[in-house]
């Protein structure tokens, strides 16, 4: 089989580690498989991609949308060296100086008229390259890893993709009107095109089947296994333990990003409980992900403005009690958590929890939402974690107190999941997307013949 694996946004994080580990997968499940991987060439540079695929069985296929403004790493590009030194804009940026709100909505509404003046665009409305369009019709399936922020395109093959997740019906706050109208308009259109629907878990398939029933009879559960972990060694563990300041199993860790429905709040509310009730024996608690830096940032966005006036009423100290670290390598993020006094995930809403995946796999323990998604994935994989109510940072705080104070119990939890995680490989995962891919196949011509 030639499978085609588009991942168009300059996204790194969990959708690179997944896309990765699914085409290692279905590589070591098929001798046979052929897999060309049509990528945003900011995101193979970022993630260095051609290292990491080196056997010959994949083929990159670099894209690039030249109107498209922002870098990669999926968030907001930063302003231009030449807008900075517009005299027009300085003198704005100096006159707004005292009210940060209102600065940030000129030098976004400021960006955003020059980007339009010059035809560019927001990464949310890439266009696939004709040629890369061309291209996918030498494959037998085309898989979008992210049906999502991407103009749609038409192609003569069998299609599938995975919908991750319907974060905007649930945390609309976390996008601007025009992404909204963009995410409804782009999943419309995905799951009445592909041929199978793809989700991680039966809430996320259900949740899919509410709002998009057009892909009632298309849709497909396959439950993800942890992300490909490469054992890190402990030199490059050591090197990235005193790169931020931190002591092995003297913290917890909560590998994120900073949109809402991740909870850092409830993270740093937690942190607060803790410090009060442990003093100087609390553990630190450590943020790693896009977009966490924001607080250090000396003119931070407004969430993360939020969050620093909460840790600064609690005592918390920014670097002491709380790192932010952002966007870390996958080298150094696996490092963080094989040395984690344990793993936490605050979040409202996921379509399963990456973090524990990752923790599971490793060996360490992990404390997370009681929210259907992390449920459904301790029943599905045979694993534990200590759950809480992530609205409630007294419950948050005790489960992570109960955890630090029962050591031996937590690492038989660990170890146990470890021993269930071993049996469930993305070789597995990767075996059972082949098989949606053949049925995508199936469908697609038994379309085609019925329209001759």
């Amino acid at each position: 089989m030639r499978v085609a694996v588009v991942l168009q946004a300059a996204y790194a994080g969990g959708i690179v580690r997944f896309t990765k580990s699914l085409i290692d997968g279905m590589l070591a499940a098929d001798p046979e498989v052929e897999i060309g991987f049509f990528v945003d060439a900011r995101l193979a540079s970022l993630e260095r991609l051609e290292e990491h695929f080196q056997d010959g069985r994949v083929t990159l296929f670099l894209l690039s949308d030249p109107r498209v403004a922002a870098g990669a790493r999926g968030s907001e590009q930063p302003m231009k060296m030449e807008d900075q030194k517009s005299v027009l804009w300085r003198a704005v940026r100096d006159l707004l100086k005292k009210w940060p709100a209102l600065r940030r909505l000129a030098q976004f509404t400021y960006t955003g008229a020059r980007a339009a003046a010059r035809g560019e665009h927001s990464w949310q409305l890439f266009s696939m390259p004709p040629e890369a369009i061309s291209a996918l019709s030498d494959y037998d399936v085309v898989y979008l890893a992210l049906p999502l922020w991407c103009r749609p395109f038409e192609c003569d093959r069998a299609m599938a993709g995975t919908f991750h997740d319907l974060n905007y019906v649930h945390f609309p706050l976390n996008f601007s009107k025009r992404q909204i109208s963009i995410w409804k308009h782009d999943y419309g259109f995905w799951t009445g095109r592909v041929e199978r629907v793809i989700a991680s878990t039966k809430f996320i398939e259900g949740e899919i089947l509410e709002y998009y029933p057009q892909a009632k009879g298309n849709t497909r559960v396959v439950y993800l296994a942890p992300y490909g972990y490469r054992s890190v060694s402990a030199e490059a563990t050591s090197r990235a333990l005193e790169k931020f300041g931190l002591a092995r199993g003297g913290y917890v860790v909560y590998p994120c990003n900073l949109a809402k429905h991740k909870n850092v709040l409830g993270f740093v509310l937690a942190a607060a409980e803790l410090k009060r009730t442990m003093g100087e024996a609390s553990p630190r608690f450590v943020l790693t992900g896009i977009g966490t830096d924001a607080l250090n940032d000396a003119e931070p966005n407004e969430y993360a403005g939020y969050l620093l006036d909460s840790m600064r009423s609690s005592d918390l100290v920014l670097g002491e009690d709380i790192l932010s670290l952002g966007y870390v390598s996958d080298e150094e993020v696996d490092a963080l958590i094989v040395s984690a006094a344990l793993v936490v995930s605050t979040s409202l809403y996921e379509a399963g929890c990456g973090p524990a995946m990752d923790a599971w796999q490793t060996g360490v323990p992990v404390a997370m939402s009681r929210i259907a998604p992390f449920v459904e994935q301790l029943d599905i994989l045979g694993v534990e974690a200590l759950v809480f109510d992530p609205e409630n940072p007294t419950d948050i705080a005790a489960k992570i107190l109960w955890a630090l104070e029962h050591p031996v119990e937590m690492r038989a939890m660990a170890q146990r999941s470890q021993e269930s995680m071993a049996s469930f490989s993305y070789e597995d995962v990767g075996r059972n997307y082949l098989a949606v891919f053949r049925e995508a196949i199936e469908v697609r011509e038994e379309k085609m013949a019925n329209r001759r």
